[in-house]
């Protein structure tokens, strides 16, 4: 008796462990694909302001492609995920980065706002899906775990901001290596017009010669500057540039590939426990229709395979009108809910701190002072710091919350700024841009992890809806950054940083007391039942 339960638990636990090994495996198959997708579309996205900042069609890029991203992130985004599948959408998406890698190779406005806007369609979708996988996994993982789910899903969207950051990495080391290798001693000739070339024997000839005092917060974008140093910022040659095209082109090839043949297709609804908005009428693949009276499917009865519920993409035009009114009816009834309300500064400043770096701190401090060739490096140490950063910050906040690393990282970000708003630079104290990238970098790593976890802790049964606002806000902060880096100085666009990081520090407080004090006013509406109901027994 004694031998025949020890074997049951035995088998018990190897199943437990099997289940843990799959889920995992899954994971890195998924994380394998965004590694190499990212790692190529963060590249050119980090030297928009840079090797395109004439007439600023790389920034006027980026800012379509975010502005596109928040419309689209609104009206179709979940209905999208919901009707296509996860799977699909994410291979979609990895087309349209494919394609703004592409369209460097002719970088003028006709090519790249095209572009911009398209690859913000994939942006609008790339995110969410991404973070519903995340969520996925850590509940499966949960399944056959010993501590609660939402530790879990910090640990898990750690990871996957980890594996995010990394990509950038080892993207920012490509470039670093392929620019640094086709540096070239004198100044470039690439998109310089003749009456350019003919005046270059007036441009400086090595860095040495550079007024350092337009750089950094100084730095206001002057179009007569600018064409004076043009050389700091433009790759060496055409050669370096359509390399790096190839090499980054290639590796979203292989990302398409991976997933296309190794991920399967989820239902991350289902594992919330969200009841989705599926008319009645539509079919469900590889799994039995159960439809409640109220005309939503009951995902309590659904019998589950590897393809998990998904919704035929093949429903009749009406179902697919009913499907997006009530999906977009959601997202907009979110975007005014309390609770997301008091969140939603985080999300904005979260997208406006990324966009700071992309495209301010590449081009004012790193380009501007170092050269375009160290973007590059810079950016891999920014996305170390914020990807190892990120890996801590998961485990972390899984034992001790969220505001003790919330308060370190806004601390952190207040003096990072002032460093950046006081610095004087020398030729003699170069170094200190790259520990501005490192800071910025760890506060980056512990702000994504957090704001993601939020959303997910404030609306457990509706993250499909909840990530998707949460990606509306981020995608908001990066077209603002971007949409007025030609039209500010630096030092304004620091002050308008810390405005925004202190409204949502102190909104973030409001809505956690709100929280506090529903779940303890809960608490003793459940205790004063029992103690009823104990009385009148």
């Amino acid at each position: 008796m004694e031998s025949r339960h020890a074997t049951t638990a035995h088998d018990v636990s190897g199943d437990t462990k099997m289940q843990r090994r799959s889920t995992v495996l899954k994971f890195i198959v998924f994380a394998s694909g965004i590694f190499l997708t990212f790692a190529a579309y963060c590249a050119f996205l980090f030297l928009q302001s840079s090797i395109n900042i004439e007439d600023g069609v790389g920034a006027a890029s980026v800012t379509a492609t975010y502005a596109t991203a928040a419309i689209f992130g609104v009206a179709l985004t979940p209905l999208v995920m919901r009707v296509f599948g996860t799977k699909t959408s994410i291979i979609v998406c990895q087309i349209s980065y494919l394609t703004y890698v592409i369209a460097n190779l002719l970088p003028k406005a006709y090519t790249l706002l095209p572009a911009g806007i398209i690859v913000g369609m994939g942006e609008a979708t790339m995110w969410p899906t991404m973070v519903l996988f995340s969520v996925h996994y850590a509940r499966c993982y949960a399944k056959h775990g010993n501590k609660p789910v939402d530790a879990y899903e910090s640990e898990f969207i750690g990871y996957f901001f980890s594996v995010f950051q990394l990509s950038q990495v080892f993207g920012n080391l490509v470039s670093y290596a392929i620019l640094y290798a086709g540096k070239s001693p004198v100044p470039s000739t690439l998109n310089l017009t003749l009456l350019e070339l003919m005046n270059a024997s007036n441009m400086p000839k090595a860095s040495n010669t550079l007024d350092l005092s337009i750089c950094g917060a100084d730095d206001c974008q002057d179009p007569n500057i600018t064409r004076q140093i043009l050389y700091q910022y433009l790759p060496a040659s055409t050669t370096t540039l359509y390399l790096m095209i190839g090499v980054m082109g290639a590796m979203v090839v292989i990302a398409i590939a991976i997933h296309a043949i190794f991920m399967r297709e989820i239902d991350p609804s289902l594992e919330a426990g969200y009841r989705a908005p599926i008319p009645t009428e539509v079919p469900v693949r590889n799994g039995r229709r159960n439809v409640m009276e109220t005309g939503l499917l009951d995902v309590k009865n659904v019998q589950q395979t590897d393809v998990e519920s998904i919704p035929d993409s093949k429903e009749p035009k009406e179902d697919l009108r009913i499907v997006a009114v009530s999906t977009i009816k959601a997202t907009l009834r979110h975007l005014i809910n309390p609770r997301q309300l008091l969140i939603t500064p985080f999300a904005l400043y979260n997208g406006m701190l990324m966009s700071f770096a992309f495209a301010e701190l590449t081009r004012a401090f790193a380009s501007c002072m170092l050269g375009v060739d160290q973007v590059g490096l810079c950016m891999a140490i920014f996305s170390a710091a914020s990807g190892v950063v990120s890996f801590f910050t998961g485990r972390i906040s899984s034992r001790i919350g969220r505001n003790i690393p919330l308060i370190f990282a806004f601390l952190l970000d207040i003096g990072n700024y002032m460093l950046c708003l006081f610095w004087i630079p020398t030729p003699s104290t170069l170094w200190v841009v790259y520990l501005i990238f490192f800071l910025i970098g760890s506060i980056n790593g512990i702000w994504q992890p957090m704001v993601n976890e939020m959303h997910a802790a404030y609306f457990s049964k509706q993250q499909d809806i909840a990530f998707t606002v949460w990606n509306l806000w981020v995608l908001i902060g990066i077209a603002i950054q971007y949409g007025w880096s030609t039209s500010l100085c630096v030092n304004y666009k620091i002050y308008v940083q810390i405005g925004v990081l202190c409204v949502a520090v102190l909104s973030y407080k409001i809505g956690e007391n709100k929280r506090v004090t529903k779940s303890v006013d809960k608490m003793y509406e459940v205790s004063y039942e029992n103690h009823e109901g104990s009385t009148f027994l």
